[in-house]
């Protein structure tokens, strides 16, 4: 399974189409969103590409309540702080990564993969067996977002 990453998108529809397209070439079927979208409006592109969302609210969309209308229209799960995502044998936990103990939580629940934003900045590391990772945000500093096959556990940076 091929999972679309993207991160801190802050309304920035220029790169959120441009990952669109990226993600569209690749044939990706789930995509994960890190949070920093900032309205529900700036995330209707990603709903309508098609595609399973899961979006862990960030520090910049709050109140979570105002996408929870989307949930009732689009293929949209929402996850307040953090959640947790399984996929065939995979655990994986994502949140925004602005509230340290929360990252620090997750990385204490044995997952296979943490997924996280906030830092604007790529990341791909492994810390006591599980792999962490940022896909950088869409919007500067960066532009980039990142694609994850699980099946070959391998990930790909691109530029926005």
């Amino acid at each position: 399974m091929k999972i679309g990453l993207i991160s801190d998108t802050h309304g920035n529809m220029q790169a959120l189409s441009q990952a669109i397209r990226l993600f569209h070439e690749k044939t990706i079927q789930l995509l994960i969103h890190t949070g920093d979208v900032t309205r529900p409006r700036h995330l209707k592109p990603l709903l309508e590409a098609g595609w399973p969302v899961q979006l862990a609210i960030g520090n910049m969309d709050s109140p979570a309540e105002n996408f929870q209308h989307l949930t009732t229209i689009y293929n949209l799960t929402l996850h307040t702080i953090s959640g947790t995502i399984k996929i065939n044998n995979h655990q994986l936990g994502i949140t925004h990564g602005h509230l340290d103990s929360a990252l620090r939580l997750l990385q204490k629940d044995n997952f296979d993969l943490i997924i996280h934003g906030h830092t604007h900045e790529r990341r791909d590391q492994q810390i006591n067996g599980t792999r962490i990772i940022n896909p950088g945000a869409a919007t500067s500093p960066g532009n980039s977002c990142a694609i994850l096959d699980l099946n070959s556990n391998h990930l790909s940076f691109y530029s926005l």
